[in-house]
């Protein structure tokens, strides 16, 4: 079964479905009030006043600065190449999944007024207030914001930053109508206070335990801690096979080197990668130990492949594992555990003598 957004149905993809019919009906019905001639001049004339110059001039100004201060260190055809792959790595049209994320995202990325903009559904609908143009400006900002993304991202909330101004702003919108009531004005105070202080408490509770019990292998920052306390193991003898990540860096203090393992922007994010060869002449030469992370996949994406801790083990490398409790994956969601190994260096390669 095939639909307008992909050929993978499930639950989270019909419900990104309904969330794009909903917000392309809102957004549909606004385009057709706008045909009426008298109210697309009106809105004509209130764009004019600050669009041309402060939400698009402004902006579009400084993206050409940036374009070209960037072209003028490493070339406008490498500029023109890295833009293309950003924009092929995250822009896909119509992802079934991406609405869904994208509404989960937004239901708490902006803390209070997340929550306070669920409210304003509610007020707009049963109350129907008077829409002003700062009201008009946060229903835009953030409706329009999602619908973008969602339609045209790929799931990440990350994406939703832009939007998150617009919400709070929408948010404190409600808040202040709501306060124009003095029978719940009282009760709605109190109520933010409460949604304040269990948003501080959950959020530390988040970040100083929770995240680091639930999804530690989503950061290497444990895994590193405890592998560079390892005996013998320094930070600029730690390479890494057939995959990279960035963020190791940070954690080490030192660019972790890549081996086997070529990317676009790696001449941008770190050393370029080393042969096994290479590796082999380094480990052979080099008096500190070398260490090496390896990525095992999981059988769906191996392709036949042996695993690469074996290839490493066919290539002669001598590898003996270094036991660490914090847990590492990377690639694919996150699908390929990552295991630490000292290296010795395979043997020379024999050459043969002729008889003369």
């Amino acid at each position: 079964m095939l639909v307008p957004w992909g050929d993978k149905v499930d639950a989270q993809s019909i419900a990104g479905g309904v969330i794009m019919a909903l917000l392309g009906f809102g957004v549909g019905t606004t385009l057709v009030r706008l045909c009426i001639p008298q109210r697309a001049l009106a809105f004509v004339a209130s764009l004019a006043r600050t669009h041309p110059l402060l939400v698009l001039g402004l902006p579009m100004l400084a993206f050409v600065w940036w374009t070209r201060a960037v072209a003028a260190q490493i070339g406008g055809d490498e500029v023109a190449r890295l833009l293309e792959r950003e924009a092929g790595a995250n822009f896909h049209l119509l992802p079934g999944e991406a609405p869904a994320k994208m509404l989960e995202a937004a239901l708490f990325g902006c803390g209070l007024g997340s929550f306070a903009s669920i409210g304003a559904l509610v007020w707009l609908v049963r109350d129907r207030p008077r829409l002003t143009p700062p009201l008009l400006i946060a229903i835009a900002w953030s409706g329009l914001g999602l619908l973008v993304f969602s339609v045209a991202g790929r799931g990440h909330g990350r994406y939703l930053t832009p939007i998150w101004p617009g919400l709070a702003l929408l948010g404190a919108l409600t808040v202040t109508s709501a306060l124009r009531a003095p029978s719940a004005r009282g009760h709605l105070k109190r109520t933010l206070w409460i949604a304040q202080f269990l948003l501080t408490v959950g959020q530390a509770v988040w970040y100083a335990w929770g995240r680091e019990q639930l999804y530690a292998y989503r950061s290497p920052r444990a895994f590193i801690s405890q592998l560079l306390a390892v005996p013998g193991v320094e930070p600029d003898h730690i390479a890494c096979y057939e995959f990279y990540r960035i963020d190791i860096n940070y954690y080490l203090h030192s660019r972790i080197q890549p081996i086997g393992h070529w990317d676009d922007l790696l001449p941008q994010m770190g050393p370029p990668p080393w042969s096994l060869d290479d590796f082999a002449g380094k480990v052979r030469t080099d008096d500190t130990p070398w260490v090496v992370l390896v990525a095992t996949p999981p059988e769906k994406h191996r392709h036949g492949k042996p695993v690469p801790i074996d290839r490493l083990r066919a290539r002669g490398f001598t590898l003996e594992p270094i036991e660490l409790d914090a847990p590492l994956r990377v690639e694919k969601n996150n699908a390929w555990p990552v295991t630490a190994w000292r290296v010795l260096a395979p043997p020379p390669p024999r050459t043969h003598r002729r008889r003369g």
